[in-house]
């Protein structure tokens, strides 16, 4: 017994007690499976109602409740009201409420009519409540779940244009009709536009097989909380406009899985979207493909805010594919796993795998797992043929390596063939972060390493945002780490390429290149202060998460505009650089910062007449001495000299100027003039080196050096005129001077004052001159 009514019929009279309640609810009854009746009788006056409840039990339905009244006669007919339904009448009538009833209370009353009395019956029928409901309505078809049981459910098609659901054991309904078990039958498709699929809180598996043509209906799969997996086994082309859509990630972590079998094609088309979303694992296997065309495609693993803990590759294309052709979106991202046994990578992309973008954004995230084991990378791109690019569209990847890691907490790791691009004039944009244990791992940002690894773009620019980990092995941890014959370039019709670390580490094999005479490979640090080393020093001698190009690390670039230390502190030429390409190097320190040349002898040597570029910031000489080299640090250039919006700072000098003194502080040993000036600092121009005045040329030296030229005050006479004597002094510009005399030099007399014009040049007249047999002159300021 489902509860506390044996099967049959119950009859109660008003004669015979107990009677019902004339006034509403009423005694409750709990029903049993089967036929349930209730009888009895009202009249008026005296006993015009019978109220009762009744309640389904839990795993049980109500599939029929009718009514019966004989009259006993009178002029108003008797009702029956039933959940809010009411029948009236004699005779019978069975209530059309939606059924099956699912387990609850329901209200009954029955009224009398003006009469003897009305004899009355209600009958109500209870049914187990399947496993599993399908209904078919109103062109889609819902697969609920009733049970909490754990099982199998395979999806199926029986037929071309149909479709079964199977479960082992377990009970189906279709339509609130017969209990059928194991097995729903075939079930036609015709008109159907959508399939919701929607499983309880066991531990459940979805198989969905293969089926044929191309107009099959959209498909909704949800599951509960425990352990679920959704695995797709066979090809499906949905109608156009259609799309598939697995949502087994929840807000709490969970061991929910989503795998496509070998081979096996989901292809939407129109605005049909693809959505696979787990709260552990997406695994596609070789030869597997997710397409849609202006939909988007958005497959998660991992991504709730508690990550799921154990040890799984999240998000895993194993030789598969993602695609748009189209408008679409493409979203690939990925959380690893946490134990200790390494591996636990946020997104891989191997064997031939490909993430393929359309017109629209490709956008991938990978966070490795916060294991203590090696190899927690955030996102991998290994293998040839292995690619993440567009036809059009600009292309996305953010790479955080897993925290715990000791070694190998790599960001982004593009390795053995892999590639990552886009077409057109789409750009790419990649931002790593490697992680790890303080001074035990490799922890790069970006790894790449083997011939044809590859980040490119077609028409686009190329930006790199990397960032080291704290771990330090044999100078091996960079923000950006390129070895083996991997390179970074962009084509002909392609754009910049920005390179933004606080340290980098490239072997003699590599490639940074562009091929557009406009384009420019940019090195950029990536905290604002950063220095910045070139020509030696960096990681590779000991000096991490310091910004250092070696000579032999700055060959390995080619490109017509090389930009050198955006966002630094200060720019230091360590040791001579020999570039051998036409190359433009633009050198930017860092608005606060200054270029600083330690270098004795050639600092930059360009070939075919490339050029230096001084530009934002300043250029910093400390002078404590007039010999070059050894009083101060000339910047020596082989090739041409542009000052673009730079200027000079000598406010460190500690050298008091002599008359005569010539400094060259830029040798350009080419023979091109140097072109544009230090801001403020015109031609000829005053300045002050440790208090004293100087003059800045452009044209010194050979004719094309950069100079400053002592400017201390000098006093000549002018001669004799009409018994005036005339005086000319050179002094600190747009100053004002007191002119003395005297005949003893013990006292001196303020004979007047004279300005010195911007050039520094000064006349001054005494017209009294003609009255001292000889007479002396001094300048004082």
């Amino acid at each position: 017994m489902l509860g506390g009514l044996a099967p049959g019929v119950l009859a109660f009279n008003k004669s015979e007690p107990p009677d019902f309640s004339n006034t509403s609810p009423g005694s409750t009854y709990t029903l049993d499976l089967g036929t349930n009746t209730f009888s009895g009788a009202v009249s008026t006056p005296s006993d015009g109602q019978d109220n009762f409840q009744v309640t389904v039990p839990a795993g049980a339905r109500m599939t029929l409740a009718t009514k019966n009244f004989v009259d006993g006669g009178g002029v108003q007919s008797p009702a029956c009201t039933f959940n809010t339904e009411s029948l009236s009448g004699t005779g019978t009538g069975t209530f059309t409420m939606g059924y099956p009833l699912p387990a609850g209370t329901y209200q009954a009353t029955i009224s009398a009519g003006f009469s003897v009395g009305n004899a009355w019956t209600n009958t109500f029928v209870l049914g187990p409540t399947p496993d599993i409901a399908v209904t078919v309505a109103s062109g889609s078809i819902t697969v609920s779940e009733n049970s909490a049981n754990s099982m199998v459910l395979n999806v199926s098609q029986p037929s071309a244009g149909n479709v079964t659901f199977a479960a082992t054991n377990r009970t189906f309904t279709v339509n609130n009709g017969p209990l059928l078990t194991n097995v729903t039958g075939s079930i036609s498709l015709t008109g159907v536009t959508g399939l919701q699929i929607s499983m309880g809180n066991g531990s459940n598996t979805v198989n969905v097989g293969a089926f044929t043509g191309t107009t099959f209906p959209g498909v909704t799969i949800y599951c509960g909380t425990n352990y679920n997996t959704v695995n797709l086994n066979g090809s499906i082309t949905f109608a156009s406009g259609n799309s598939l859509d697995i949502e087994l990630q929840n807000d709490t972590p969970a061991t929910n899985s989503i795998t496509v079998s070998n081979n096996v094609q989901l292809v939407t088309s129109g605005t049909g979207a693809i959505t696979m979303l787990a709260s552990r694992n997406v695994a596609l296997s070789s030869g597997a493909l997710l397409q849609v065309q202006n939909g988007d495609l958005d497959v998660e693993a991992n991504q709730q805010a508690q990550p799921t803990t154990g040890n799984f590759t999240s998000l895993n294309l194993d030789g598969a594919t993602l695609r748009s052709t189209g408008t679409g979106y493409v979203y690939a991202f990925g959380t690893g796993g946490n134990d200790s046994g390494g591996y636990q990578l946020g997104v891989q992309v191997i064997n031939g795998a490909q993430i393929i973008g359309g017109s629209g954004f490709v956008i991938v995230n990978g966070n490795g797992g916060n294991s203590t084991g090696q190899v927690n990378r955030g996102v991998t791109v290994y293998g040839t043929g292995s690619t993440i690019t567009s036809s059009s569209g600009s292309v996305y990847v953010t790479g955080v390596a897993g925290t715990n890691g000791s070694y190998y907490g790599i960001g982004l790791s593009v390795l053995f063939g892999g590639q990552i691009s886009a077409g057109g004039t789409g750009q790419v944009q990649i931002n790593c972060t490697g992680a790890g244990q303080a001074g035990s791992g490799y922890d790069q940002g970006l790894e790449m390493g083997s011939a044809g690894s590859l980040i490119t773009s077609g028409g686009g620019a190329v930006t790199i945002n990397a960032t080291a980990g704290p771990g330090v092995n044999s100078g091996l941890s960079a923000g950006i780490y390129l070895v083996n014959s991997s390179a970074i370039t962009t084509p002909t019709a392609g754009g910049n390429i920005t390179l933004n670390s606080d340290s980098d580490i490239f072997d003699s094999t590599i490639d940074i290149i562009t091929t557009n005479h406009a384009s420019s490979v940019t090195f950029e640090t990536g905290t604002f202060g950063t220095h910045v080393f070139l020509g030696a020093g960096g990681n590779s001698t000991g000096s991490p998460n310091t910004l250092a190009l070696t000579d032999a690390e700055l060959d390995r670039v080619n490109t017509a505009i090389l930009y050198l230390g955006l966002n630094s502190g200060g720019v230091y030429i360590l040791a001579p650089i020999t570039h051998p390409y036409a190359t433009n190097f633009v050198i930017l320190p860092g608005l606060n910062g200054s270029l600083y040349s330690l270098v004795s002898g050639t600092d930059i040597s360009l070939v075919n007449n490339g050029t230096v570029t001084l530009q934002f910031g300043s250029a910093a000489f400390q002078i404590s001495g007039p010999a070059a080299e050894s009083g101060y640090p000339p910047l020596t250039v082989s090739g041409r000299v542009a000052i673009n919006g730079c200027s000079l700072n000598v406010s460190n000098s500690t050298y008091s100027c002599k008359p005569g003194d010539v400094f060259t502080i830029i040798n350009n040993t080419g023979s091109l003039p140097v072109t544009g000036t230090f801001q403020g600092l015109p031609q000829g121009s005053f300045l002050k080196v440790n208090g004293q005045p100087v003059r800045i040329f452009y044209n010194g030296g050979d004719g094309n050096d950069v100079v400053l030229v002592s400017a201390q005050p000098k006093l000549s006479a002018g001669g004799l005129t009409n018994g005036q004597w005339h005086l000319n002094a050179f002094a600190f510009p747009t100053n004002t001077f007191t002119i003395q005399v005297t005949t003893n030099f013990i006292t001196w007399t303020n004979l007047g004052t004279a300005a010195t014009d911007t050039n520094g040049n000064m006349t001054f007249t005494d017209s009294n001159a003609f009255k001292f047999p000889y007479r002396f002159y001094r300048v004082t300021n």
